[in-house]
C-alpha cells in the first residue's frame, strides 16, 4: 500500500527538470532531486540546481542548494539555508567560473 501522503502535501515527485525559454534561447533551468507540491500553490523543491544563461548563451551562472521554497503566484525560489553561487565573468565563456563562498543570497 503506498504511504498516504501528508494533509499539505498535494503531490510529490522525483528528478523534476522546468525549463523556461524564449524563443530558440534557454533563459533558466531549475532542477530538484525531488518536489513536493503543497495545497497552498507553494511547492518544496530538494536538492536543487538553477542554471541561468546568458543572452548568447555562452555563459552559465548557477545556484545551488539543499531546500528551496517556490511560490507559484509570486514565481519566486527563497533558499531555505546557504547556497553556492558560481558566476561565469562576462565574455569568460573560455575560462573557469567563479565561486563565491558559501554565500547567503535567498532569492533569485
Amino acid at each position: 500500500m503506498p504511504k498516504r501522503l501528508g494533509v499539505d502535501i498535494q503531490q510529490e515527485a522525483n528528478g523534476v527538470t522546468f525549463s523556461h525559454a524564449l524563443g530558440a534561447h534557454s533563459q533558466f533551468k531549475i532542477h530538484a532531486s525531488k518536489v513536493v507540491e503543497l495545497k497552498n500553490d507553494h511547492a518544496l523543491l530538494h536538492d536543487v540546481k538553477i542554471e541561468m544563461y546568458g543572452d548568447d548563451s555562452s555563459r552559465v551562472d548557477r545556484i545551488e542548494g539543499a531546500e528551496f521554497e517556490y511560490d507559484q503566484k509570486k514565481k519566486t525560489a527563497t533558499a531555505a539555508g546557504p547556497v553556492e553561487i558560481t558566476l561565469m565573468r562576462p565574455g569568460d565563456g573560455a575560462g573557469p567560473p567563479r565561486r563565491t563562498p558559501k554565500a547567503s543570497l535567498n532569492r533569485y
